[in-house]
C-alpha cells in the first residue's frame, strides 16, 4: 500500500507515518494514525485544514503513551466548533472530543477513562 500522508495524525486509510500506528478508542467512531509521545510532547506537524493541537492524550496497558488530536465536539459542526479536525470528525467522548476519519475496524481498541493531569485528560487502555 502506497502511503500518501506526510504529516502525523493522519487517516489510516492513506497509511500512517513510520512512528504512528493506527488507533480506534472504544466507543468513539473511526480511527486515526497515531505516534507515541516523547515524555509529554508530540509532534506538532498535522494534515492540512487542521488546527487541533496535538496532545498526549493515550495510554495503553503497557504504559505507552500516544498522541491524538483533542477538539471540542459540537453539534453544529461535525469537523469540531471550529473546524479544527480538517477533514475528519470530531468524535465527543467524555466531554472531549477526538479528531477521527471512517473507518473500518481495526482490531487496536483504547478505552476511554479521564483523568486530570494538569489540564490533559487521558485515554486508558484497560
Amino acid at each position: 500500500k502506497v502511503e500518501t500522508n506526510t504529516k502525523h495524525y493522519g487517516d489510516p486509510a492513506g497509511g500512517c507515518e513510520s512512528d504512528e500506528q493506527a488507533i480506534q478508542v472504544q466507543g468513539v467512531s473511526g480511527n486515526f494514525c497515531s505516534p507515541k509521545c516523547s515524555g509529554s510532547s508530540c509532534p506538532s506537524d498535522v494534515p492540512d485544514g487542521v488546527t487541533a493541537t496535538p496532545q498526549c492524550a493515550l495510554r495503553s496497558p503497557t504504559g505507552d503513551s500516544f498522541c491524538a488530536l483533542l477538539c471540542t465536539p459540537s453539534t453544529w459542526r461535525g469537523n469540531g466548533a471550529n473546524g479544527e479536525c480538517g477533514t475528519g470528525a470530531c468524535q465527543a467522548i467524555q466531554g472531549v472530543g477526538l479528531c477521527t476519519y471512517t473507518a473500518a475496524n481495526l482490531g487496536v481498541t483504547f478505552e476511554f477513562v479521564a483523568l486530570p493531569i494538569g489540564t490533559t485528560n487521558l485515554i486508558v487502555v484497560v
